[in-house]
Order: C-alpha cells, then structure tokens, then sequence
C-alpha cells in the first residue's frame, strides 16, 4: 500500500467567487490583475491529443472592486487553452469547427485587449502567427503559445508592467448553458467587457446589456452523502472558463 505524504504549508483556502452588484444592474467593476502564460505537461489519459506534452494556457485573473457594495476579495480566473485537432476517438476536428473554436479565442482575447485601447498604455496587438490544423501535435502547440504570447506583449502595454494595471473595468458575468458558476460569456456577442465610468453621484455609466442570460446560479440538488463519513460539501471552485473546450 502506498504511503500518503502530507504538505503542511499548502494552502487548501479558495478564491471567494465573482458576486454581481445589483445596484450596477448586475454588472460586476474590478481589475485584471495579471495575464501570464502556464505551461504544464497534460497527464490526460483519454485520447487528448497533447498528452505528455507542454500545453501552454494563457491566463488571466480578475479581481473585483472591495467598495460599499462588496466586501471581500472575490476573484475570476480566465483560462485559453490550446484547441486540438484531433478528437479523443482519434478522428480528425471538422476544419469549420476548429477554425470556429480557434477565432473564439482570438475574438475573445481581442475584445478584452481593446478594452484598455485609448489609455496611455496600450500597445496595439502585433502580428498573430498562423494556427495549422493539420500541424502535428508538438508544432500545434508551439503555435498556440506564439499566439498566446504575442497577446501577452500586447497586454503588458507600452511600459511593460500591464495595460490594465490600476484601470477599473466593468465586466458582465453569466451563468453559461449547462454551467454551474458565474464567469464571462461564451460568445463575445454585444461584448461583456469595458472600462470602468461613474456619474457624480457614483451611478455606474455602461453600455453593457444583459440580453435573456442569467445571473443565477441552479441550485444544486442536496443528499450527495459519502458511507461512513460526513456528507460532502460542495465546493465554489472561483470562475473558470475554458474556450478550447466549447
């Protein structure tokens, strides 16, 4: 029988998650406190196409405003993954698919970019390099990390410490189909990102607009109990969304 190791100095604590403030119309104003690339080597046992190799994600955090209406540290994460081109049954993506699922990215990352464009640091996103379909899967990758790091530099702005460095940004969070947790949209649609304004009376001035998404989190079924133990507890796991995998 294997031995279980214990680390005494981890820390098991979660973020809070992103609460929408009714008084903003349910919008949600904060900052982006960092956008890095991670890169770890995919374990995936199940036909993934990039199993052990690096995947580099790209990931931004969000972290919204401590003010009147909201009172602790709450905090979204943003993950773009690589898009595979091969599915787990080991059959070739449709190219409309990946060509769709690789251009979400894209609109995504650039609707989030030209949020800050006009402020005194933005830098203009520089060339994009090509994504090949029908690269193998060591080539693919190293394209998508091109990609992911030439939005990067853009992000860092002009002085290289971040674009969004202490600008406030007013952000639209939704429950997306079948999800369980606020984070943005799927689709960039009428846009779900923009600066931060405010009126002399401290109202929220926005052209963001919530068109038939919810807000609401479904509510999850209890009496998930574990023999001989206590009943398990769920777990908000902060907001998280993956575009390589819609």
């Amino acid at each position: 029988m294997s031995k279980i190791k214990f680390d005494n100095k981890a820390n098991v604590t979660q973020d809070m998650p992103i609460k929408p403030i009714k008084a903003f119309n349910n919008l949600v104003v904060g900052e982006i406190v960092s956008v890095e690339l991670t890169e770890k080597v995919s374990e995936a046992k199940t036909g993934y196409q990039f199993t052990g190799f690096s995947v580099p994600n790209l990931v931004i955090r969000f972290k919204q405003k401590i003010d009147a209406y909201n009172k602790e540290e709450r905090y979204s994460v943003w993950v773009f993954k690589p898009v595979v081109s091969i599915k787990n049954d080991l059959t070739a993506m449709a190219e409309d698919t990946f060509s769709k699922l690789v251009m979400g990215q894209f609109s995504h990352l650039k609707h989030i970019l030209d949020a800050y464009e006009g402020t005194a640091n933005f830098k203009a996103l520089g060339k994009l390099p090509e994504i090949d379909s029908e690269a193998d899967a060591e080539t693919l990758l190293a394209q998508f990390k091109a990609f992911y790091e030439a939005f990067i530099k853009a992000f860092e702005g002009k002085d290289g410490n971040g674009v969004y460095k202490n600008l406030e940004v007013t952000v639209k969070f939704i429950v997306n189909k079948g999800e369980k947790r606020l984070h943005i949209p799927n689709f960039v649609n009428r846009g779900y990102i923009q600066l931060a304004r405010f009126d002399n009376k401290g109202l929220l001035i926005t052209s963001l607009e919530f068109y038939g998404e919810s807000v609401e989190i479904p509510k999850v079924i209890e009496g998930n109990t574990m023999p001989g133990a206590t009943a398990a507890m769920p777990v908000n796991s902060g907001s998280v969304v993956n575009l390589g995998d819609i």
